[in-house]
């Protein structure tokens, strides 16, 4: 009776062994599970990280196209595995790296593609085969391009345009791709970016950019060519934030003559004396040239010196401008009567 009870209580000490090294493997497992998302997912939030990375992304973050699963840095790596009986340990390598015992969740810092190996052993020794998965890190944000129809103009320390500018966003992201590109002209509105836009405001707007990629990368710097006024020389900004003077106004252009016209019958009397001379102001980008044509003959040509009339008769004088940005004002006439005959006197007798 003694042995079969000593038997007994041999037994149910093993068992209880044996359910203690169960749960104690079990646990673990139970408790991770709660900090990942499976990897087959296509979001996985890690809320304790292990390392901490200089990334840019916004949250740990996966992407599969159909062929390759691009990750950040910020994704956590879970290893679990199961047995019939009782598990031992879980062990893993990244690329070549030296083999590694299995004990929490791990990220991969280096960008590019790695190959993870991992297996798992029982108590008994039974191990299984080696297993891979891939991954591509992907910790490089956007970069985003704002490109002018035409030129924007630095003159001084301002940088000018109009509404008739088409601006075009240009993304790209050479790992997961791009998600979504936004900007705003506002500073603070932003809307997502389909096609080139026009920027129709009078006075000045601050433009952004950002653009995310497929695994939260997010990148907000972008660059714009400009044309320096100064020197004529293309300067490249990368700014997070662009204020543009966004110039609408044509120059004024006025045609004045040296000396107060004669008036007769509305109609403005000069002599040969006479100069004509054409300016213009611009209170925004400046003026960049003025134009005139005399009589209505030939083209526009480009404004030198005072004009002057030698021949008698009606004489027209038209003149424009354009300023530094392409605005060009209409034309301002001015129509004088050049009379060069002298009078004719006679001289008569009178006898009375």
């Amino acid at each position: 009776m003694l042995k079969r009870f000593t038997i007994l209580i041999l037994c149910l000490s093993f068992a209880l062994f044996v359910s203690s090294l169960s749960f104690s493997q079990d646990r673990p497992a139970a408790t991770e599970e709660k900090k990942t998302e499976d990897m087959a997912g296509d979001e996985v939030v890690a809320k304790d990280a292990v390392k901490s990375s200089a990334i840019s992304a916004l949250q740990a973050k996966t992407y599969y196209d159909g062929v390759t699963t691009y990750a950040n840095s910020k994704v956590l790596f879970k290893l679990t595995t199961k047995d019939n009986v009782m598990t031992d340990k879980i062990e893993y390598r990244v690329d070549d790296g030296a083999l590694a015992l299995y004990q929490v969740p791990f990220v991969i810092d280096a960008e590019g593609k790695h190959i993870i190996t991992f297996f798992g052993t029982d108590k008994l020794g039974n191990k299984e085969d080696e297993k891979t998965f891939r991954i591509t890190i992907d910790n490089t944000a956007p970069d985003i391009m704002v490109i002018a129809g035409r030129p924007v103009v630095k003159i001084g320390d301002k940088l000018y345009s109009t509404k008739t500018v088409n601006f075009t966003v240009v993304a790209k992201d050479a790992l997961s791709g791009i998600d979504t590109t936004q900007y705003t002209i506002n500073g603070r509105d932003y809307l997502d970016y389909v096609a080139p836009f026009n920027i129709i405001n009078d006075g000045e707007v601050e433009l952004k950019a950002k653009s995310l990629d497929r695994v939260a990368n997010l990148s907000e710097m972008f660059s714009l060519k400009v044309i320096d006024d100064a020197d004529g020389k293309e300067i490249e900004l990368r700014e997070t934030s662009v204020k543009l003077f966004i110039d609408n106004i044509a120059p004024k252009v006025t045609v004045s003559p040296d000396k107060e016209l004669v008036m007769k019958d509305s109609k403005a009397i000069a002599s040969v004396d006479y100069k004509y001379a054409v300016a213009a102001e611009d209170n925004e980008s400046g003026v960049a040239s003025i134009l005139v044509r005399v009589d209505g003959k030939g083209d526009f040509m480009a404004y030198k010196e005072p004009i002057a009339f030698t021949t008698n008769g009606d004489h027209l004088i038209e003149a424009k401008a354009i300023d530094k940005l392409g605005n060009m004002s209409n034309s301002t006439i001015l129509s004088v009567f050049v009379d060069i005959i002298p009078p004719q006197s006679i001289i008569e007798t009178v006898t009375e």
